[in-house]
């Protein structure tokens, strides 16, 4: 499975496959600020932990592919009943969605990172935004 991504702007992508792993092991490779990340977004989007675990772990290849560096800080910013999560780390903002494909059953964290201002309240358009 390939995911590409363009823009004029930073952009980076990642796909990662959603697998089980002991709280130690992710502890280990998120560290504890990540970790603390993935279960917030947990509580706010009704992912399991290794889905929320997973989605913070694509959130870092993300920023380094896009330049910054992995361990650069995230903020959760909101859950959309859809699935899709967002997290910013400074001029970056990261949309990722968990899903299974009809290849595999294996369930997927897809992330997308673009380098824009920090996204509005969810709910709420800019006063600039056009419809």
């Amino acid at each position: 499975l390939t995911l590409a991504a363009a823009s004029d702007g930073a952009v980076g992508c990642d796909v990662e496959q959603v697998g089980g792993r002991t709280d130690a092991v992710w502890r280990a490779l998120l560290g504890d600020e990540r970790d603390a990340l993935a279960k917030l977004v947990a509580q706010n989007s009704g992912d399991d932990d290794d889905a929320s675990r997973t989605r913070a772990w694509a959130a870092g290849e993300c920023l380094k592919k896009a330049g910054a560096a992995f361990d650069a800080p995230l903020t959760y910013h909101s859950s959309a009943p859809d699935g899709w999560v967002l997290l910013t780390s400074g001029k970056y903002t990261i949309a990722s969605f968990v899903t299974a494909t009809r290849a595999s059953d294996a369930r997927l964290a897809f992330a997308v990172l673009v380098e824009a201002a920090t996204p509005s309240a969810p709910g709420r358009i800019d006063d600039d935004a056009s419809l």
